[in-house]
């Protein structure tokens, strides 16, 4: 499977950005399916409360990990890659 990251304006740097939250997210969500399938409604291999702190811990590494890598991401481009438009 080949995805390609676009409307980077030809930018190396900003499509650097864009593949890192692109690869971030498609981790994550492979995983959440994952666990939903190990837990209590798949095949119960996970107790609830496993399931629970599981999920808990994919939905902050998705959330907050996708706001820091994108904050950090940003500001790691020169100056004139982020005002260019």
């Amino acid at each position: 499977m080949v995805v390609t990251v676009r409307h980077c304006d030809g930018n190396p740097e900003r499509a650097g950005v864009a593949r890192n939250l692109m690869l971030l997210l498609l981790i994550l969500w492979v995983i959440y399916p994952i666990v939903w399938l190990f837990g209590t409604i798949g095949n119960a291999a996970l107790s609830t409360s496993a399931e629970a702190g599981i999920s808990a811990v994919l939905d902050l590494v998705a959330k907050v990990g996708f706001g820091i890598v994108l904050i950090f991401g940003i500001r790691s481009l020169p100056h004139s890659a982020h005002t260019e438009a």
